[in-house]
C-alpha cells in the first residue's frame, strides 16, 4: 500500500523577548510534534515528514534564514531531530 499525501503546512511559533536555549528549543519541538502528528498517529505509525526549520529575525533586512537541511522524520525521531537542530545551532 502506497500513501500519497500531498500537503504544504506551516507553523510558526512567536519567541520574541525570549532567550533562545536547549530547553525552549526541546519545549517547542514537543508541541510542534503533537501537533503535527496528531492526525497520523492514530491511524499509522510509519508516517514520515519533511521538515524545514526557518528562524525569522527581527531586523526585516535579514528576513527568513534555514536552520538546517530538509529531514525526513517520523514520529519516533523526535529526539533524534531535537539533537541535530541543538548541535547545528550550537546553544
Amino acid at each position: 500500500m502506497i500513501i500519497l499525501l500531498k500537503m504544504i503546512q506551516t507553523q510558526t511559533y512567536n519567541v520574541n523577548q525570549l532567550f533562545l536555549s536547549n530547553e525552549l528549543l526541546k519545549t517547542f519541538i514537543s508541541k510542534f510534534w503533537v501537533e503535527s502528528f496528531a492526525r497520523f498517529i492514530l491511524s499509522r505509525k510509519d508516517i514520515h515528514l519533511l521538515l524545514l526549520c526557518k528562524v525569522q529575525f527581527t531586523d526585516s533586512d535579514m528576513g527568513y534564514r534555514t536552520l538546517a537541511d530538509l529531514r525526513r522524520v517520523n514520529f519516533n525521531d523526535k529526539e533524534l531531530f531535537t539533537n541535530y537542530l541543538i548541535a547545528r545551532l550550537g546553544i
